[in-house]
């Protein structure tokens, strides 16, 4: 008995490492994660991760699923290793490139961070708002990475937010000026929108859709064919009446979609080629 736990709780032990490994993108820094990339050192600048999420948050101004009720919004977290600080005077490092023109109000970074090893520790700075600076001309943002003034062998955690963003083409550009190791995108799109997608170069990146139409949200109650309920109304009603039986919940589910780039080469004069994805609307048909 006991020798059948002990290989019981060993196996446990084994599948939470490897998922623990599998899930670990942004894992705390220390001071071997340096050592980790330095076979990479051949590239000043080079992108260790890029994760980035596109989703639809859902507001209830008027009842029911509709396009006005969704505002896309980014969410994008990089990791950059910067060898030689000397080196990047002249650098602006694409933090987003897609269509129409975003707002200075919809554009918002949460943090930038840089780390370094001093002394044999690690030497975490949070970099003031007041020292970042990009540029941003209609739907392109880049960072100005000299204006973090840098040390050699930095490596920095950017992240953003921008909402607001335009619905007809969703895009995924591949910053090719650079090492890539490792691009994720997750795309959650509600079901009421249409999208066809195109990927340049397939050959470098893998994209999955997930058709179980999950995540779903929450945008009133019914009653068989009735008309749909606000979850306020719905909830008056049946504190009027107990007894009434329980109305269907009604949702407007997501498909979602994941993109994965792993060791991408950065341009020069054999490698030209985009690697992007890019969602066109086709359709809107609301639920309501």
């Amino acid at each position: 008995m006991m020798k059948t736990l002990f290989f019981l709780a060993l196996n446990i032990l084994i599948c939470l490492t490897i998922n623990a490994q599998n899930t670990d993108n942004f894992d705390k820094i220390k001071t071997d994660y340096f050592k980790k990339y330095s076979s990479y050192d051949t590239s000043n600048v080079y992108l260790i991760i890029d994760k980035g999420e596109y989703e639809f948050c859902y507001s209830d101004k008027y009842l029911g699923a509709y396009d006005e009720n969704f505002d896309l919004k980014l969410n994008r977290h990089f990791r950059l290793k910067v060898n030689k600080a000397s080196n990047i005077k002249q650098y602006e490092f694409p933090l987003f490139k897609g269509k129409g023109i975003i707002k200075e109000s919809d554009f918002v970074i949460y943090h930038i961070t840089s780390y370094n090893i001093e002394n044999n520790k690690i030497v975490k700075n949070n970099i003031s708002k007041d020292n970042i600076k990009y540029i941003k001309k209609d739907s392109t943002i880049t960072l100005d990475l000299n204006s973090l003034n840098l040390m050699d062998n930095s490596i920095i955690d950017i992240e953003f937010n921008i909402c607001n963003l335009p619905k007809k083409q969703i895009s995924w550009n591949l910053d090719r000026s650079c090492f890539i190791i490792n691009s994720q995108l997750t795309a959650r799109i509600p079901q009421i929108y249409m999208y066809d997608f195109t990927l340049f170069n397939p050959n470098k990146c893998k994209v999955l859709e997930d058709t179980t139409m999950s995540y779903g949200t929450t945008i009133g109650y019914r009653y068989n064919n009735s008309k749909l309920m606000s979850r306020a109304f719905y909830n008056a009603y049946k504190q009027k009446n107990p007894s009434a039986p329980m109305a269907n919940e009604v949702e407007c589910k997501n498909k979602q979609y994941s993109f994965n780039a792993n060791n991408i080469m950065p341009f020069n004069n054999d490698i030209k080629t985009e690697i992007k994805i890019d969602f066109i609307l086709l359709n809107i048909e609301p639920i309501n």
